[in-house]
C-alpha cells in the first residue's frame, strides 16, 4: 500500500491508507507501563465493502509477538482485504512509539507562534492560551461571571462589556452543578439557548484527562473553564503535588482555559485557598468580592487583580448583575462607588476615581477616602506624571488631577 497520511491531535496518532483499499489505524490512550512497554488502544476500521470497525483492543506497540499475533487476527476479522498486516502495524506502531517518545519538538524561541487572538481573549480579564484563575467565597459571583466570559469567548458577544479578541469554541467542564441550571442561566444571559459545550464531571481532572481529550477533538474545543478547581483536585489542595498534577493535566489538554476557585482559609484575599502553587501556576489571578442588600435583584462584584506574569496589574473590575425577571444583565460600574468593595481597591485607583471628579488637594482626598495623608502623598508621587499631575492653587496649596488621556 501507499504511504498513509499521518496526523497528530491531543494525544492520538492516526493513519490512513486509500490505496487500493481505505483503511485508517488510530492510536489513543497511549502509555508506558512500568515495565517500559508502550500501550495503546487500537481502533482498526476501513471503508471498503466488507470492511466497517474491524478490531478494536489495547495493544503492546514495542512487543514483536503482540504485533504478529494482532496481524493474524485482523486477517481473519477482515478476510475480503487483501492487506500485508504485518508490514502495515509495524509502520504505524514504530512511527507512534517514536512519536509518543519524542514528545514536543524543540523550537527556536523566536520561531514560537503567537496564538492569533493575542495575549488575552477577553482583555483584561482572561489570557487566550494560558490559565486565568478568578477566586473568592462561595456566592461571591465568579461562576456566573466565568460562565458569562464563557459564552462571551463563544459567542463573540460582550456580555461583560468586554469585547473578545476572537471566539474561541468553549467547553464547560462542570463539578459543581448540572446542565439543567447553567442552561437556565445562559439563556437569561443570552436571551436565546446557548450552544456552549457542557461537560460534567466526576472524576479527579488528573483521573479524566482522556475522556476530556476525546471531547475536546471531538466538538474541537479551544478554551475551556473548570468551575471548581478543588472538586477537580485529586488530592488535599493543600498538598503542592496534587496542585502540580492539576496543572500537568490541565497542560496535556492544551487550550487555554479559566479556572474557578475558592478563597484561601486564613482570608487571605491575595491568593486562591491551597497550597502556593495554585497562585504560582496560574498566570493571572483574579480576587472576586460581592455586595449585595438583602432582598435585592441586583449584585455588585468586583474583580481585584492580584497576580500578572504578563505584565502590570490590571485595573478592578467591576460588574452589577441584576436578576430581575427572566433575564440576567450584566453591566460595567465603578468599584471605588461601594463602600464594601471599595477597601480592596488598591489606592492608586481610588485617588485615580475620585479625581476624576475635580481636582483635589491631598487634604482632601485623605479625609474623602479615610486613607492616611502619608499614603495619599506617596501613591500621588510615585505616579505623577504618569497618571496624576498636580498644579499650584490660588491659595497656593497644590491640587491634583488625572493625567489627560490621549483621544483615541
Amino acid at each position: 500500500m501507499n504511504e498513509p497520511w499521518h496526523t497528530r491531535d491531543t494525544g492520538t496518532h492516526r493513519y490512513e491508507w486509500t490505496d487500493p483499499e481505505r483503511l485508517i489505524l488510530e492510536f489513543d490512550l497511549i502509555r508506558t507501563e512500568r515495565s517500559g512497554e508502550v500501550t495503546a488502544e487500537l481502533l482498526a476500521t476501513s471503508t471498503a465493502p466488507t470492511g466497517g470497525a474491524i478490531h478494536h483492543a489495547r495493544v503492546n506497540l514495542v512487543s514483536t509477538r503482540s504485533r504478529a499475533e494482532l496481524a493474524k487476527h485482523l486477517a481473519t476479522r477482515a478476510p475480503a482485504l487483501s492487506l500485508d498486516w504485518s508490514q502495515l502495524l509495524e509502520y504505524a506502531c514504530r512511527e507512534t512509539v517514536l512519536a509518543y517518545r519524542a514528545g514536543a519538538p524543540a523550537i527556536l524561541l523566536r520561531d514560537a507562534l503567537e496564538p492569533e487572538a493575542g495575549t488575552a481573549i477577553l482583555p483584561p480579564l482572561l489570557l487566550a492560551r494560558m490559565p486565568t484563575m478568578i477566586f473568592g467565597d462561595g456566592g461571591s459571583g465568579k461562576s456566573l461571571l466565568s460562565l458569562a466570559a464563557a459564552l462571551s469567548i463563544d459567542t463573540g458577544r460582550p456580555l461583560l462589556g468586554l469585547d473578545p479578541a476572537d471566539r474561541l469554541r468553549v467547553g464547560f467542564l462542570d463539578w459543581e452543578m448540572d446542565g439543567a441550571e447553567h442552561r437556565a442561566r445562559a439563556r437569561a444571559l443570552l436571551g436565546e439557548e446557548s450552544d456552549l459545550v457542557y461537560v460534567p464531571c466526576s472524576r479527579p481532572l488528573s483521573e479524566d484527562v482522556d475522556r476530556l481529550r476525546r471531547i475536546i477533538r471531538r466538538h474541537e474545543l479551544e478554551y475551556l473553564v473548570v468551575d471548581s478547581v478543588a472538586l477537580a483536585c485529586d488530592g488535599p489542595p493543600e498538598a503542592a503535588e496534587v496542585a502540580s498534577r492539576f496543572f500537568q493535566a490541565l497542560r496535556e489538554l492544551g487550550t487555554g482555559s479559566l479556572l474557578v476557585a475558592h478563597v484561601n482559609r486564613s482570608g487571605d484575599t491575595d491568593r486562591p485557598f491551597g497550597s502556593a502553587f495554585w497562585s504560582n501556576m496560574a498566570r493571572l489571578t483574579w480576587y472576586a468580592k460581592r455586595e449585595s442588600a438583602i432582598g435585592s435583584s441586583r449584585v455588585t462584584v468586583g474583580l481585584f487583580c492580584k497576580k500578572s506574569n504578563t505584565g502590570p496589574l490590571a485595573a478592578p473590575l467591576g460588574f452589577d448583575i441584576d436578576w430581575a425577571g427572566d433575564r440576567i444583565t450584566v453591566s460595567r460600574t465603578d468599584v471605588g462607588d461601594i463602600p464594601d468593595i471599595a477597601q480592596h481597591v488598591p489606592v492608586r485607583y481610588r485617588i485615580e476615581a475620585e479625581v476624576s471628579k475635580g481636582a483635589r488637594t491631598i487634604t482632601e482626598l485623605s479625609a474623602s477616602l479615610g486613607i492616611p495623608v502619608d499614603t495619599i502623598k506617596k501613591t500621588l508621587d510615585r505616579h505623577e506624571g504618569r497618571v496624576f499631575v498636580r498644579t499650584p492653587g490660588a491659595d497656593g496649596v497644590y491640587r491634583w488631577g488625572r493625567v489627560a488621556r490621549a483621544a483615541s
